[in-house]
């Protein structure tokens, strides 16, 4: 949940209690929607699979559209928040977090279409074709950033730290699930978050988080290399939309007049 610096009690609490249900009722619906995605599996044969989980199919456009929302919905939170970021030396006047969010998100589509290139029947430039693995304009394909090697075997484990999917695992763990709890636990952590004003998750969207990679990597070893890929575009498509509504969530609470966002749930 969110709570104001100026307002621990009364107007926080009114907030708290209006928004309860219909949260919970968001949470659930998008908690059977993960579910339910990942589990579809049982109930298709493989051609309609991998026909929707193809490249600019169903799945991967779905995706690259919940990220460009969740682009601007991040963009319009940064434009509204008030008040900015306490860096110590540095202070602004609008939280830059939002801004840095709202980027990333907007990398994150350009990357699921390859920035249009198909789409526009663009032909890759002469650098993507020799160092890109799937010949495209995108940088999570490059050979730094790909599970497999020049020669498409899979990398080592130190070599597989760049790895592309591994690095928004990272991401994404620290920013729903370590921060947030951090905040909680520690006294010195939650000080210092405060301080610089860092919009952090309720805990449950972290939970869905967690559920939604839990359940890919389940389905993954029941299917063994079967799906592997397909399940994998549907955990990406799912992660897209949990930013969405973690936007949304943020916007929710600024039009509620919380403008100082931390987890304390």
């Amino acid at each position: 949940m969110l709570v104001s610096n100026d307002d621990k009690s009364g107007s926080f609490a009114n907030m708290r209690k209006e928004r309860s249900t219909p949260l919970k009722v968001i949470y659930t619906l998008v908690f059977l929607w993960v579910i339910l995605s990942l589990l579809a599996f049982s109930f298709m044969d493989e051609k309609s699979v991998l026909r929707l989980t193809m490249e600019d199919g169903v799945v991967e456009s779905a995706g690259a559209v919940f990220f460009l929302l969740a682009s601007i919905v991040f963009m319009i939170s940064f434009l509204r928040s008030r008040p900015g970021n306490d860096f110590f030396m540095w202070k602004t006047k609008r939280n830059l977090f939002f801004l840095v969010l709202s980027l990333l998100f907007f990398v994150a589509c350009g990357e699921e279409i390859s920035w249009g290139q198909r789409m526009l029947s663009i032909r890759a430039p002469e650098y993507f074709q020799s160092h890109n693995i799937q010949k495209e304009i995108n940088i999570h394909n490059l050979q730094p950033f790909h599970r497999l090697d020049d020669k498409g075997e899979e990398k080592g484990f130190v070599s597989l730290l760049l790895n592309i999917d591994r690095l928004f695992s990272a991401f994404w763990f620290s920013y729903v699930v370590l921060i947030p709890l951090g905040e909680k636990y520690s006294k010195k952590i939650s000080g210092c978050l405060r301080k610089i004003n860092v919009p952090l998750p309720p805990l449950e969207i972290g939970f869905l988080f967690v559920v939604n990679y839990a359940m890919e990597k389940f389905m993954e070893h029941w299917y063994k290399a079967d799906f592997s890929q397909p399940l994998t575009e549907i955990k990406e498509t799912n992660f897209a939309l949990l930013f969405l509504l973690l936007g949304c969530y943020f916007f929710w609470c600024q039009k509620k007049g919380s403008e100082r966002t931390f987890s304390v749930s």
